[in-house]
């Protein structure tokens, strides 16, 4: 078989040896458009909270960075994932299907030594084992600060709910995706205490992200320090400054289209004289006042009472609530 490569005037030329790469539709992976932004910015945020979290558990410090992130097809992940590693899938309601956090042996056994008092000894020598049942224990306390880390990581993006399901030793039983070429989406961790050092990650199916693209393509402020403070305070200043109109309503008269197609000059239509007028703005009752004069030529208006619309939904007084509802409906 020959390809028809481009020549420098336009033209085709034939190509002998061209290279072929064969085509295996039962192999394809699913095209990721997009960089999910927000999913970096919720892991840096889980290494600090876990960092935090880890002080409390093991009464010493912690370092967690992330190391690498990225995508990987299902058979991919699997072969990376070395014996004695402990696997535990996760739910992250409303999101459907499972995530994983996976701690390898070297950080349970580094973990469970600082737990006890001990210098981190980190079993790199020690052959693949099964975990005893306080390591097991240990890595239940790990896991819960984990999931309260990542959880709270997620809030500002997309809320949810991160609950333990089960745990695994090998890959090939969490089937956290339908088939091995579907692409999870995997971020490493380094958690180094003191001079040893241990690694875990995060992985998540592409089809539990998929349907919150739209959140997770795009990058969330972070909603707090100074900067934050600043752009309140100006926001704040703006929204006061401009000019509004303020409306006080003197009378209402009830009547009918039929009278008021038969008034003609010269007609009196008596009304009667309020003590308490009404003041609105843009048509929404803002406070009750009494009228009078502060001079021979200046009209005036002195507040009795504001209207707190928070206070009409909230209702926490029926009786203060009901007068001002039915006050403002029957001016309206």
């Amino acid at each position: 078989m020959s390809i028809i490569e481009p020549s420098q005037n336009g033209a085709g030329k034939l190509s002998a040896d061209p290279v072929i790469k064969p085509y295996n539709p039962a192999t394809q992976h699913r095209v990721v458009d997009g960089n999910l932004q927000a999913l970096d910015m919720i892991n840096e945020r889980f290494a600090r909270n876990f960092r935090t979290s880890l002080f409390q558990l093991l009464r010493r410090g912690a370092d967690i960075a992330v190391h690498s992130s990225g995508y990987l097809s299902t058979s991919e992940f699997e072969s990376q994932i070395e014996s004695g590693t402990n696997l535990n899938m996760v739910t992250m309601k409303p999101l459907r299907g499972h995530a994983l956090i996976a701690f390898s042996a070297e950080t349970v056994y580094t973990v469970v030594d600082h737990r006890f008092g001990g210098a981190g000894k980190d079993g790199r020598d020690n052959s693949p084992r099964e975990f005893s049942p306080m390591e097991y224990r240990v890595i239940q306390d790990l896991l819960k600060h984990a999931m309260e880390a990542y959880e709270k990581a997620w809030e500002s993006v997309f809320p949810v709910e991160v609950s333990y399901v089960r745990s695994e030793t090998q890959a090939k039983f969490t089937n956290i995706t339908n088939s091995s070429n579907e692409l999870v989406q995997s971020t490493n961790f380094i958690l180094d205490v003191g001079s040893f050092s241990g690694r875990f990650s995060i992985t998540l199916p592409y089809p539990m992200i998929e349907p919150i693209k739209a959140p997770l393509s795009n990058m969330v402020r972070d909603q707090s320090g100074p900067e934050q403070d600043n752009w309140d305070r100006l926001l704040s200043s703006e929204i006061m400054g401009p000019v509004i109109e303020l409306v006080t309503d003197f009378a209402y008269i009830d009547t009918t289209l039929s009278q008021v197609m038969a008034l003609k000059v010269g007609d009196v239509l008596p009304i009667q004289k309020p003590d308490i007028v009404t003041s609105r703005v843009h048509g929404i009752p803002v406070m009750k006042s009494e009228y009078g004069n502060l001079d021979e030529n200046t009209l005036a208006l002195r507040v009795k009472e504001l209207i707190n619309h928070k206070l009409l939904h909230n209702k926490p007084d029926p009786r203060f609530v009901k007068g001002i509802a039915q006050e403002i409906k029957e001016i309206v």
